[in-house]
């Protein structure tokens, strides 16, 4: 990136030159400004470094580039003029047709934002590093850790290819979450982001990520936000983004973005039931604040080539060995799928997991039991559990009793329903199958596995 532009340097130049018209000074402006078109509307940009000493790229208009070098003259013919209006309207001066961020190269005329490696792959040791995901991130699971090593890799090998998923890092404070992204950003210093407030990931001035490669949101948090729901998820899987600066018409981008989400909240994402897109890992404790273990991970990469020998063997790596489009079925990734569930659904799986169809809550109402026969449960019953449940956790979102028998009848395909007449009192029942249905069913609906507490057991038919 150019050093600002010296005037002196090119008094001495004009000097020089046999042609009172000498163009030293342009060129030097041209080595730190070109002229872009974006949206409807020509800008001159800047080629700059950050407060982080990153290269990066700044837009003003033609009027304030203009009255920025308003009292800087070069010599044109007999007179003096503005070196801002000289180069807006010299020949020579860097155009570009319009900006692009392209890893594999952009066509001629063309801004490309893409900035290339910070480091070239060779030889050195990431061993403790590679500890920390296998043992910590991963929990000692081989296939998992090859599954997130292959996430990394594919972003190297394929950074114009998106996977669409994105990677959750789950756990408490000084379990090394933050470092993973860190240290893999690294490798690609210009086009790493690591944002630490929601409105950085999901808000309408997303200037920062027109040449973000991966995006790390460090203790990001999912807060039930509907119309940030469909921004992240389309950060995630879009070929394309809008982005917009302040002041400046908004630009279609591709989107080459992946997303890494490190949180110590319980609820991270929102995972739907057929979640194909998050990935979420709980990293253990067992480094947790152990400086001696992390110092560790940060000489290698520093003093030991670690860097080199990463990206070495991201390179490297066999990406038809592993499906990035299967996300891993975690005990985490379920945990945010029971956050994810609207209530009817979260309601009737603590039920499922407490073993009990309806439930004395706080002492009041009737507790039913969930033995080899389920004796019919009026619907009025049932709906009020529903009721009482949703009150006592303050969920807003209550359904009605109409709603509830729908989604009853999705969430057990084989309920019946039937009319009893218990002391001269006709009352329309639920009849429920066994409990070791009901849960085999919903697991199977949500890909949960088998969450079920096994002290419950003793409730099940």
């Amino acid at each position: 990136m150019s050093e600002p532009i010296d005037f002196e340097k090119a008094k001495k130049q004009r000097r020089k030159a046999k042609s009172p018209d000498d163009d030293g000074p342009l060129h030097e402006m041209n080595e730190r400004f070109g002229l872009v078109k974006i949206g409807a509307e020509n800008r001159v940009v800047e080629f700059t470094t950050g407060a982080d000493g990153k290269p990066t790229t700044a837009f003003r208009t033609t009027r304030a580039f203009r009255e920025e070098f308003g009292n800087r003259f070069i010599p044109r013919g007999d007179a003096y003029k503005p070196i801002g209006d000289v180069w807006l309207k010299w020949s020579g001066r860097r155009t570009f047709q319009g900006i692009t961020f392209a890893p594999q190269g952009a066509p001629d005329g063309w801004l490309n934002l893409w900035q290339g490696w910070s480091v070239a792959p060779g030889l050195g040791t990431y061993a403790t590093f590679r500890d920390h995901l296998l043992t910590n991130a991963c929990d000692g699971d081989e296939d998992l850790f090859r599954w997130v090593f292959a996430w990394f890799a594919q972003m190297v090998q394929e950074p114009e290819k998106k996977p669409g998923t994105a990677l959750v890092l789950r756990g408490g404070m000084g379990t090394g979450k933050t470092i993973v992204g860190e240290i893999f950003g690294s490798l690609f210093a210009h086009h790493y982001v690591l944002v630490d407030q929601p409105k950085h990931l999901t808000g309408p001035i997303n200037s920062h990520m027109e040449s973000c490669l991966l995006l790390q949101a460090d203790e990001g948090f999912w807060a039930g936000d509907k119309g940030a729901e469909g921004r992240l998820r389309g950060l995630i899987t879009s070929a394309r983004q809008l982005i917009e600066r302040k002041n400046v018409d908004p630009i279609p981008l591709p989107n080459l973005t992946r997303v890494l989400i490190t949180s110590n909240h319980d609820w991270v994402v929102p995972a739907g039931r057929d979640e194909r897109r998050f990935a979420v890992l709980d990293v253990a404790d067992y480094a947790k604040q152990n400086a001696e273990y992390f110092g560790a991970i940060m000489d290698e990469m520093d003093n030991q080539g670690g860097r080199a020998a990463l990206l070495a063997d991201l390179l490297a790596f066999d990406l038809s060995t592993v499906n990035l489009r299967a996300i891993p079925q975690t005990a985490a990734l379920a945990e945010q799928k029971a956050a994810s569930m609207p209530p009817i659904h979260r309601w009737w799986y603590d039920r499922l997991m407490d073993g009990v169809p309806v439930r004395a809550l706080d002492g009041y109402g009737e507790q039913w039991g969930w033995g080899p026969y389920v004796a019919p449960i009026p619907k009025a019953v049932l709906f009020e559990d529903y009721v009482r449940a949703s009150e006592h956790t303050g969920d807003r979102r209550r359904s009605s009793e109409t709603q509830l028998g729908t989604e009853l009848r999705r969430l057990v395909p084989t309920l019946e329903v039937i009319r009893t007449n218990a002391g001269g009192v006709r009352k329309w029942c639920w009849v429920l199958p066994t409990l070791e249905e009901c849960r085999d069913h919903f697991a199977s609906m949500y890909g949960l596995g088998n969450p079920w507490h096994p002290e419950d057991e003793e409730f099940g038919g």
